[in-house]
């Protein structure tokens, strides 16, 4: 197995920038994450889970093979700390799981100011028609409105009867300024122009 990593700097309430968590520590997830099911389908929910395909644990959505209701769930984040003036890079692996190759599922990110629904309602990324047919790193790029304490979820809404989902992996870093250049004045001269 691979050597258990997970976000050392914890402030109190909140994780501070770089954040990384690859799952094989369940501290690292059970009274952390909150996984939500917004449909509330009980049994095709999100949940830290032993992979049993040599990846180890990961957040794991559990096969959707309810036939009439897509899935609506979500998994989320502890708070951690991001500020205004600043670009981020989030990014996550999404597990080969050759036994459910032939499902497809969809998966959007979303970040807010606290770990329920309606809070978790800025979204920073749309992954849709994802396969289970290759192991496959995804890369987000993102600001915040404010400086503060956000959540980032998993939000996965998979038509009815999909399959497993996968995630490991995930980290978050800074990687830049988000502030725009100052503007710059200046005046245009018109060519052609009669003197």
């Amino acid at each position: 197995s691979r050597e258990s990593v997970s976000n050392k700097v914890k402030h109190g309430s909140y994780y501070a920038i770089p954040y990384f968590n690859n799952f094989e520590k369940a501290e690292s997830v059970e009274g952390e994450y909150t996984f939500i099911d917004n449909n509330n389908d009980r049994e095709y929910v999100w949940s830290y889970a032993n992979s049993y395909d040599g990846v180890g644990y990961v957040l794991q959505y559990n096969c959707n093979w309810n036939s009439y209701k897509s899935a609506d769930d979500y998994a989320v984040t502890p708070a951690i700390k991001f500020e205004k003036a600043k670009y981020y890079k989030l990014t996550f692996q999404h597990i080969l799981n050759e036994s459910w190759s032939e499902y497809i599922n969809d998966l959007e990110l979303m970040i807010g100011t606290e770990a329920t629904v309606d809070a978790l309602n800025m979204q920073i990324a749309d992954f849709q028609d994802i396969t289970n047919s290759d192991t496959d790193t995804k890369d987000v790029y993102f600001t915040v409105p404010d400086d503060g304490m956000y959540h980032v979820a998993f939000h996965i809404y998979s038509g009815a009867g999909q399959g497993l989902f996968w995630v490991n992996d995930l980290g978050i870093e800074e990687v830049g300024l988000a502030e725009a250049p100052a503007s710059v004045d200046f005046e245009l001269t018109p060519i052609n122009e009669e003197p």
